[in-house]
């Protein structure tokens, strides 16, 4: 019923122990204990387990089982998280989380001021640099390459088509309307009132100062150098 100290029990049932060693039994109720196998009700501090399930537990590291809740984790390896927040995690599937520093592969459905290498960007605040994609809607951007449906103000375009410009500078391409055009040298403008003209044919203007070669077929108030004049006043 009572004793001082046992050394060797290999059958039977320990109702309380207070600071023993146990090899093989059923410990109810254990402070300070090292257990070999059996199990394990309740304890202050347990430094190894190999196998079995731990229910709950507060800052602990375990090895293999399932964790409910602790407090911090530091390393998992394989498994799934429902819900961290400000973890880093190796592998698994991130639900929600308040920074993400870097993800190299995955899908990212919503971000706000993200920097993201791969996936699909749905919606973002400013976006710094994009290699290859398309891009629908952007006010006030620079594009690489893609397709721009809308901007505010285009600097430089290389190479494409331009269907409606107002006051714009455009190297390459097809003008369709402009308020004023600068310098245009190959090409042909079908109406323009007040501009200069280097190469191209000119249907009509108010004031013709110099053309080199052609034909004036009617001018008003004019002086021509060369080409053939069929009907002129006051020349």
């Amino acid at each position: 019923s009572s004793a001082g100290t046992i050394t060797n029990i290999l059958d039977g049932t320990i109702t309380s122990v207070l600071g023993a060693t146990i090899t093989a039994g059923t410990i109810t109720s254990v402070l300070g204990a090292t257990i070999t196998a059996g199990t394990l009700s309740s304890a202050g501090t347990v430094t190894n387990i190999l196998n079995g399930t731990i229910s709950s537990v507060l800052g602990a590291t375990i090895t293999a089982g399932t964790l409910s809740s602790a407090g911090t984790i530091t390393n998992i390896l394989n498994g799934t998280i429902t819900s961290v927040l400000g973890a880093t995690i190796t592998a698994g599937t991130l639900s929600s989380a308040g920074t993400i520093t870097n993800i190299l592969e995955g899908t990212i459905t919503s971000v706000l001021g993200a920097t993201i290498t791969a996936g699909t960007l749905s919606s973002a605040g400013t976006i710094t640099n994009i290699l290859d994609g398309t891009i629908t809607s952007v006010l006030g951007a620079t594009i690489t390459a893609g397709t721009l449906s809308s901007a505010g103000t285009i600097t430089n375009i290389l190479d494409g088509t331009i269907t409606s410009v107002l006051g714009a500078t455009i190297t390459a391409g097809t003008l369709s309307s402009a308020g004023t055009v600068t310098n245009i040298l190959n090409g042909t403008i079908t109406s323009v009132l007040g501009a200069t003209i280097t190469a191209g044919t000119l249907s009509s203007a108010g004031t013709i100062t110099n053309i080199l070669d052609g034909t004036i077929t009617s001018v008003l108030g004019a002086t021509i150098t060369a080409g053939t004049i069929t009907s002129v006043l006051g020349a």
